[in-house]
């Protein structure tokens, strides 16, 4: 097991406790208030086991490279950033109507009338999303520091839905830009899984020019390259790993370095198969092992490995700017090793 790996073991423990607090506050809320809907309340509470609470663990990590001892209200903080995830994915599993999350049926597809589920999702989403905010106006923070925090938290989930917002455009549009992906993966990945939490993090005490800035490049850089790791996956992983299938990407028409480039090497034949292929919404597992290949055989998934490295390597040389302790420069390093190995 790696530093990073200890580090995230270790934060996931306090951030659960901090997360099972306030939804029990909350299930006793909704128990008082509306009895009836406990049963649907239950499988939103579900909804929130199985993460892999990395950028909560940032938050942390954020606070410790300016000198902070842990407390708290730093655990508040990375709690209200894995909240602000899973109202996030709650609403990315409507808008890419996915089936499984975190080896659980979606919120949306568990009920039997599809738009009861959606309207119900459509609505715990956005509890989720003031749950965060409610944590770090219940922190015993300073008014200035909550002030600041408050703002970047906005801000970060603001950035992501625009993010959000064109991943969707591009999966209609019939041309897949590069460009188009960059972009995707600063807003909706980058600021977002990295940057933002170790930033907020580092909100905490007073933090120097020259660290913000490290962190800024550094999580952008590493978000990229867990964003092409995270493509990757969605389809050459083990949907028993990563919680989700396989199919739901292609089907969606998910606008990836794997697709751009695939088109733009494939021969006559594997480009029509893709286009007969990729974004057809009941694609199956003989169909999506053709995209595989072609994937392999164009070099594609070669391209896109060699990227995330080049991403993360980058990455790895703000380490020296953002903290002189060596304990947590090795963190910081073996977290961009483990998000180019990992496996969910």
């Amino acid at each position: 097991m790696t530093d990073f790996e200890k580090y995230l073991l270790t934060s996931a423990v306090e951030i659960k406790k901090e997360i099972k607090n306030i939804l029990s506050e909350w299930s006793t809320n909704v128990s008082s208030l509306t009895p009836s809907l406990t049963g649907v309340n239950n499988i939103f509470i579900k909804n929130f086991s199985g993460g892999k609470y990395v950028r909560g663990a940032l938050v942390i990590l954020g606070s410790e490279i300016t000198g902070n001892k842990k407390n708290k209200d730093t655990i508040k903080i990375a709690a209200a950033f894995e909240i602000l995830h899973t109202a996030l994915l709650i609403h990315d599993d409507v808008i890419d109507k996915s089936t499984i999350r975190r080896g659980n049926k979606t919120i949306h597809t568990a009920f039997k009338d599809g738009h009861y589920g959606t309207s119900l999702a459509i609505c715990l989403g956005d509890i989720s999303f003031f749950l965060a905010t409610k944590l770090i106006t219940d922190s015993s923070l300073s008014s200035n520091i909550k002030n600041k925090i408050s703002s970047e938290f906005s801000k970060i989930a603001l950035n992501t839905i625009l993010g959000e917002m064109l991943d969707v455009k591009t999966s209609f549009d019939k041309s897949k830009k590069e460009k188009d992906i960059v972009t995707i993966q600063k807003l909706k990945t980058a600021y977002y899984t990295i940057a933002g939490p170790l930033a907020i993090g580092a909100m905490l005490e007073n933090i120097d020019a020259l660290q913000k800035k490290a962190i800024e490049i550094f999580g952008e850089y590493i978000g990229m390259a867990y964003q092409i790791q995270d493509d990757i996956l969605g389809v050459f992983g083990d949907e028993k790993k990563i919680g989700k299938s396989t199919i739901s990407d292609i089907a969606e028409n998910k606008n990836t370095l794997l697709i751009t480039h695939a088109l733009k090497k494939a021969t006559p034949k594997q480009l029509k198969l893709l286009k007969t292929y990729y974004g057809k919404k009941d694609i199956n597992k003989k169909q999506l092992n053709l995209i595989r290949i072609i994937f392999e055989e164009t070099g594609s998934l070669a391209y896109s490995q060699k990227r995330a490295h080049a991403y993360a390597n980058k990455g790895i040389l703000q380490i020296p700017n953002i903290t002189k302790n060596k304990k947590l420069q090795l963190v910081l390093s073996d977290f961009a090793s483990f998000i180019l190995k990992r496996q969910k």
